[in-house]
């Protein structure tokens, strides 16, 4: 990356005046107390924004705003603060809630690749505890600031930046959201085993000839559809509890 792609105080000023036009009660000042805030890092001003926009019960746009003004600004930590403003807006502290979060989102982060919320769905009805089976939307669907294909059931769920990854793997930082510790492996790894058992069989891809010069991509194809492909990363690096 060149230095002039990285984004400067008045790019960002200018995303914030964007993100937040016709908003009641921000105005320049807000735009521009925001843009000091972030330090230069364009994620925090992203997600700023989008907390800021979200509407919540009983809170006014002002309001969230001044909670974003409100976080420490301790170096190095800005991104954090806005992950708890975010996740403690969506999920709150019901220990139901919490306990499907860590669920819901060790599966997402220990797969071997990330999946559509589709087979995460389709996996999850299979894992060993019935408690476990609830649809990965309960979660997921709250956490579009966070994750890429939560409105596109045909993404694949990612987070939309490194650093939540490294978040929510860090107990440090994350505090009651850490979902490391005790590993997702034997639930995907069972899922997995009952897919291949139920759907396995001949010629899968419905090949006239396995002579193609495109094998390989006709099965990646293929695969990517079927959840036969979503074989889980049990003891892989992925792993969020290694």
């Amino acid at each position: 990356m060149s230095l002039d792609d990285v984004p400067t105080e008045d790019d960002i000023r200018l995303f914030v005046r964007t993100e937040l036009a016709n908003r009641k009660g921000v105005d320049e000042t807000e735009v521009e107390q925001l843009a000091r805030k972030s330090e230069g890092l364009f994620e925090w001003a992203r997600l700023a924004c989008q907390f800021i926009k979200t509407n919540s019960p009983g809170r006014t746009v002002k309001e969230r705003l001044d909670e974003v003004m409100r976080q420490g600004s301790e170096k190095g930590k800005l991104l954090d603060a806005m992950y708890h403003a975010i996740l403690d807006s969506s999920f709150g502290q019901e220990q139901l809630v919490l306990t499907r979060f860590y669920s819901v989102m060790q599966q997402v982060l220990s797969t071997f690749g990330p999946l559509p919320m589709h087979a995460l769905n389709a996996m999850r009805a299979m894992f060993p505890d019935h408690a476990e089976h609830y649809e990965v939307e309960v979660i997921l669907g709250f956490m579009g600031p966070l994750l890429g294909g939560v409105t596109d059931a045909s993404k694949p769920i990612r987070p939309l930046h490194a650093s939540f990854y490294d978040f929510l793997t860090d107990a440090s930082r994350s505090r009651n959201y850490f979902i490391g510790g005790q590993t997702m492996d034997g639930n995907l790894a069972s899922a997995s085993l009952c897919i291949l058992h139920n759907e396995l069989q001949f010629n899968i891809c419905n090949l006239e000839s396995s002579y193609l010069s495109n094998l390989e991509s006709v099965l990646d194809e293929t695969f990517a559809k079927d959840k036969i492909y979503y074989w889980a990363g049990n003891g892989s690096e992925g792993s969020t509890g290694k």
